[in-house]
C-alpha cells in the first residue's frame, strides 16, 4: 500500500503524457489533410495533392507529412511549394475562401423560395364572396316558380 502512494505521482504524469502524445496525432493529420486539400499535384494540375495517385503526390504528401511532424509550420510548407512549383499549385487563390458562397447561394434559394411561395399564395387566393340574403337572390319569376313548388312538395 505504501508503494501504491509513491508511484502514483509517477503513474499520473505518464497517462498525462501518453494523452498529450496522442492528442498531437489528430492536430498533425488535421494540418496534413487541409495543406493535402489546398495544394494541387503538378504533374496534372488537376486534383489536389490529397486525391491525386501519382509518385510526384505520394512523394509531396509523404514531405508535407514529415515537415509537419517536425513541427514546421504549413504556411512555410506552402510557401516553400509555391516557390517550387509556382503560384499555380495552390488549388484556391491565396487570400480568397470561397465558402462564403455556400451562404449566399442559400440565402439566394431560400429568398427564391419565399417569392415563389408567395406568388403561389397569391394566386391561390379564392375571391371573397359577400353573404348575400335569400330575399334578393330570388325575386320575381323565380320566387313565384320556387314558392309554387314548396307548395307542391307540402
Amino acid at each position: 500500500m505504501r508503494s501504491l502512494g509513491r508511484h502514483a505521482p509517477i503513474a499520473l504524469a505518464l497517462v498525462l503524457f501518453i494523452g498529450a502524445c496522442s492528442g498531437g496525432g489528430d492536430e498533425l493529420a488535421t494540418q496534413t489533410h487541409e495543406l493535402e486539400q489546398r495544394l494541387l499535384a503538378p504533374c496534372c494540375w488537376r486534383q489536389t495533392l490529397g486525391d491525386h495517385e501519382s509518385p510526384i503526390a505520394t512523394a509531396l504528401r509523404a514531405e508535407i507529412r514529415d515537415r509537419l511532424a517536425h513541427r514546421e509550420a504549413a504556411a512555410s510548407i506552402e510557401d516553400d511549394l509555391v516557390r517550387r512549383y509556382g503560384a499555380k499549385i495552390r488549388a484556391v487563390p491565396e487570400g480568397s475562401d470561397p465558402r462564403w458562397m455556400i451562404g449566399a447561394i442559400a440565402g439566394g434559394a431560400g429568398l427564391l423560395g419565399l417569392v415563389a411561395l408567395g406568388w403561389f399564395v397569391r394566386r391561390r387566393r379564392v375571391p371573397r364572396i359577400d353573404p348575400v340574403s335569400s330575399a334578393t337572390v330570388f325575386e320575381g319569376e323565380y320566387a313565384e316558380r320556387l314558392d309554387d313548388e314548396l307548395l307542391a312538395v307540402d
